[in-house]
């Protein structure tokens, strides 16, 4: 009897430590996914013009853009710098280059407050408030309201 209890103890120690190894086999789990770009984040860098227009009525109208518009950028900076590269085709059919330079602020993740000298008046510091309409990492929809026409109008931007 006491070798029954003998191997009846060796045998539950024996399933016990095997039931309690380690299982070294299994893989870890997979790190957390990084967390997603904020849009400030995604804000930064220089975007291409893909498309510009006027907003009536919920209606959206594209403006005409030739090989000279087809070319303008806005670069936003970590340092809240952004500079607007346009161009205009003169009477030769040549490109000019301009660059309004101004700052930008991430009022809240839908809205961003541009300030920049007036056109008209260099003097003069003049400010727009942007809707964010989308931002994703290669694409960038904005909208805003002029306040000398009252009319709103939008651009669409890609990395």
């Amino acid at each position: 009897m006491k070798k029954i209890i003998t191997a009846l103890t060796f045998t539950s120690l024996l399933f016990l430590a095997i039931g309690c190894s380690s299982d070294d086999s299994s893989t870890p789990p997979p790190p957390p996914p990084p967390p997603e770009p904020t849009t400030q984040e995604l804000l930064i860098g220089k975007w291409n013009i893909q498309e510009e227009g006027e907003i009536t009525n919920g209606i959206k109208k594209a403006y005409e853009m030739d090989d000279c518009s087809a070319k303008d950028t806005y670069d936003f900076t970590k340092d809240f710098q952004y500079i607007n590269e346009y161009h205009e085709k003169q009477q030769n059919q040549d490109c000019t280059t301009h660059n309004e330079q101004g700052t930008w602020l991430l009022k809240n993740e839908k809205s961003l407050l541009l300030t920049f000298s007036s056109q008209e008046i260099p003097t003069i510091t003049e400010t727009a408030d942007v809707k964010i309409v989308l931002i994703t990492a290669t694409e960038l929809q904005l909208e805003y309201k002029e306040e000398e026409d009252n009319n709103t109008y939008y651009l669409h931007l890609k990395k």
